[in-house]
């Protein structure tokens, strides 16, 4: 095998199932793979499956996009109902880093439960931030929450599009 992976020698090792998003083997590549047993881990317990191919271990979902497009992905790829381990290649497209942390789900503290919500108990008054492209934060307050969540909802559609996520 080339020090780079191929797209050829990708399809020789695995098979690739677009529609369900799952790799399986084709060849016996170490004496724990067998033929047509799924392939992949979740390597550190973050939910994304990794599989090992030639000694280096690679993210199934840029082997996908790789194995489906025939090039390595020049960004991230983001998996657009943010489920991880759901790598079927209509789940998945090409985003910056930025648009990849937009379509996040709504973080563990997030006491609001509204995205880019929270509440400012000192001005006694709901704030609502989402960060622009360029990194800076674009912010606003207001009297109630719903206020809140739709200037939230109409600032990250206009930075963000297709990449803004509210739930």
């Amino acid at each position: 095998m080339s020090l780079m992976l191929t797209q050829d020698e990708l399809k020789k090792i695995l098979h690739y199932d677009p529609a369900t998003g799952i790799f399986t083997w084709r060849e016996r590549t170490s004496i724990r793979v067998i033929p047509g047993m799924r392939a992949g881990y979740d390597r550190g317990g973050r939910g994304y499956i990794w599989i090992k191919v030639g000694g280096r271990h690679y993210p199934a979902h840029r082997l996908a996009w790789f194995y489906v497009h025939g090039r390595w992905p020049t960004h991230e790829i983001d998996h657009i109902n943010a489920v991880r381990d759901d790598n079927r290649i209509t789940n998945l497209r090409e985003a910056t880093r930025r648009q990849n942390h937009q379509n996040r789900r709504i973080g563990p503290s997030n006491k609001s439960g509204i995205k880019g919500v929270s509440w400012e108990k000192s001005r006694g008054m709901w704030r609502a931030a989402v960060r622009r492209p360029d990194g800076s934060i674009f912010h606003k307050r207001f009297r109630n929450k719903e206020a809140a969540a739709a200037f939230y909802r109409d600032q990250a559609t206009r930075f963000y599009g297709e990449f803004a996520r509210f739930e």
